[in-house]
């Protein structure tokens, strides 16, 4: 007998009889996947529990396959991602949008801490302007010593800078002015405290 399978619509032949509207497979991988799907769609609930469970539980192991999956075939992974994204606009738009908001709270809750943990290195513990004394933190800035202008370093601010300092274990070639100086000394080596003394 003729048959098509119920998952992925292969047509294969089979000896076994099959009652009418009996679900037919070409192999058990397909029987399970089947299966499986409408008991996810059944129990939504408890679905997305177990799914829950199980990323906690073998969070580790996911993240290195996945990682050798793209060291092994990085384009593979990029062309798939593109095809999903052409494919889902509406999902990838959600799931961006979602990601988005997720990424400007954790850098919300962690700002300060990394603004106060950087100001504190590159002060030595006085936690105020190099150039003037100023000591308020809301007004205390990052500064490259030589201008960016001058170096090919790529250009940031705010939370990226902080972050940027602290993945590099606070590399030289910053200090901490307050912003008057900072708009101050712009291009220059020196702040205009500095050059007026």
């Amino acid at each position: 007998m003729v048959y098509n399978c119920a998952c992925c619509g292969v047509t294969f032949v089979s000896n076994r009889f099959r009652k009418d509207g009996e679900k037919t497979f070409c192999t058990e991988k397909c029987s399970h996947r089947f299966w499986s799907k409408e008991w996810r769609e059944k129990n939504p609930e408890r679905s997305k529990e177990i799914n829950r469970r199980s990323s906690l539980k073998n969070r580790e192991k996911r993240n290195n396959y996945q990682n050798s999956q793209y060291k092994e075939n990085p384009e593979g992974r990029i062309n798939r991602m593109q095809e999903w994204r052409r494919k889902n606009p509406e999902k990838y738009k959600a799931s961006f949008k979602r990601d988005r908001e997720r990424l400007a709270e954790w850098i919300k809750e962690n700002y300060s801490n990394w603004k106060q943990e950087v100001i504190k290195h590159y002060t030595k513990g006085k936690n105020c302007c190099e150039c003037c004394g100023f000591s308020d933190q809301r007004f205390l800035t990052i500064d490259h010593i030589v201008p960016r202008s001058k170096t090919k370093e790529p250009r940031m601010g705010g939370s990226s800078l902080y972050k940027y300092i602290l993945n590099r274990n606070f590399p030289s070639g910053y200090q901490i002015l307050c912003y008057n100086c900072n708009m101050g000394k712009r291009d220059n080596l020196d702040c205009p405290h500095k050059l007026q003394s």
